[in-house]
């Protein structure tokens, strides 16, 4: 798998927990229904979910895990940017079902102001995870 196609199975995790405030980590049970889905294009063929977010541990350094089986980003940012590049892409391509995420997570104040904004990034070529 390349670096590219890790980034596009993590946005979708990254996300998800972002879409309930204060959710920084989850089991890898809790991520498999995420996960999987964005598993199957990118053909990954070391085993299911969970061997993906250990992988993604041992080779990335993204991801730590914060106890038996619990995983999440090493740092809030590391989480935001990836949501925030899923959320740009789902707004691109109109999936109705993304569109009031943006405003209910940003209302919460749960995203960062670096990542409010992100078509100023993308100016500066910083939203290369989107493409």
């Amino acid at each position: 798998m390349t670096a590219e196609q890790g980034r596009r199975v993590l946005q979708p995790a990254a996300l998800w927990l972002h879409e309930e405030q204060g959710r920084t980590r989850a089991s890898a049970n809790e991520l498999a229904p995420v996960l999987e889905p964005a598993l199957q294009p990118v053909r990954w063929g070391g085993g299911g979910a969970a061997d993906f977010l250990r992988t993604a541990k041992e080779e990335s350094g993204l991801l730590v895990d914060w106890g038996p089986e619990e995983f999440g980003f090493m740092h809030l940012g590391f989480q935001e940017y990836p949501a925030t590049c899923k959320l740009r892409r789902l707004l691109l391509e109109k999936t109705p079902a993304a569109t009031p995420a943006p405003a209910k997570l940003s209302a919460r104040g749960w995203f960062g102001p670096g990542t409010r904004y992100p078509h100023r990034r993308q100016a500066a070529g910083l939203l290369s995870l989107a493409q």
